[in-house]
């Protein structure tokens, strides 16, 4: 009970001592032992506006590399070879309605979303002012973390959009060897007649032999950090860590499987494959 309370009492002097001037109400969150935070709020913009500001607080460096995936400025961190990713990005950028975008996902969805945005901004907006006391990954990489805005939220780059290459491979299918044997070869369904659906092309087949989707594919793939660390990184990376647990690294960390280096989007390994998971 003690520890709770000691928990409780540092979250909330540290919380409201740098976000009672935004909040409409008081809010409390409690950091358990495992460092999930629990939020409790009197009313929905806070609540959000609190997750945002804790989220940014505990993955920094995730949102940001999200960030840059979903605004096309991936080019800027790693290279002209994220080039095309940041052109694929910026082609299939949403560019309707936002306020009736977001209405699909929940009736308050404008509000809601703007409030969890608000909330990682004001965390950005604070550790900014203190750059010593970035994440260290900012600090390997020399650069800063940019403001979020509402879009960035419903990105498509993180999207469930896992048929388009079905339809395009259907439509090959269908210039070569027709729309009756496809149906042969292929189950579809639910139809409710033996012409169902209407395989008809409407475009000159042999366009779709074209590489439509490149900007789409290279918009779409994993993240991964490729380049090879400076000797600067690694005695910042070996100061963080201990004889026993290196710091991180950027470079992949080699799978137990091919020996080949391996990674995942937007993160950075703190301990070889073989460490992690341990206490």
């Amino acid at each position: 009970m003690r520890q709770l309370a000691l928990t409780l009492n540092f979250s909330l002097l540290i919380f409201h001592s740098i976000t009672a001037q935004r909040l409409q109400q008081p809010v409390e969150v409690i950091r358990d032992q495992w460092g999930v935070n629990h939020i409790y709020a009197k009313n929905e913009h806070d609540l959000f506006w609190a997750q945002g500001y804790q989220a940014a607080q505990d993955r920094l460096f995730q949102l940001e590399i999200w960030r840059r995936q979903a605004t096309g400025t991936v080019a800027e961190l790693l290279g002209p070879q994220e080039v095309k990713r940041d052109v694929g990005t910026r082609l299939f950028r949403f560019r309707g309605n936002l306020n009736k975008e977001l209405l699909h996902y929940h009736p308050r969805g404008p509000q809601i979303v703007r409030a969890f945005v608000e909330g990682i901004n004001a965390y950005i907006a604070e550790i900014l002012k203190t750059p010593e006391n970035l994440p260290f990954e900012f600090r390997v990489l020399d650069m800063k973390p940019g403001f979020w805005t509402p879009d960035v939220v419903i990105s498509r780059h993180q999207g469930l959009l896992g048929n388009v290459r079905d339809e395009l491979n259907y439509g090959r299918l269908v210039k070569l060897i027709g729309p009756e044997k496809l149906r042969e070869l292929s189950w579809f369904h639910p139809t409710t007649k033996p012409t169902e659906p209407d395989l008809t092309l409407h475009v000159n087949g042999d366009q779709l032999f074209q590489p439509i989707l490149d900007l789409y594919e290279a918009f779409r793939l994993p993240l991964k950090f490729q380049g090879q660390a400076t000797k600067a990184d690694e005695d910042e990376a070996a100061f963080m860590g201990t004889p026993n647990r290196p710091g991180p690294s950027l470079t992949p960390s080699p799978s137990p499987k091919t020996g080949r280096g391996e990674s995942h989007p937007g993160t950075l390994h703190p301990l070889p494959f073989w460490e992690r998971g341990r206490g």
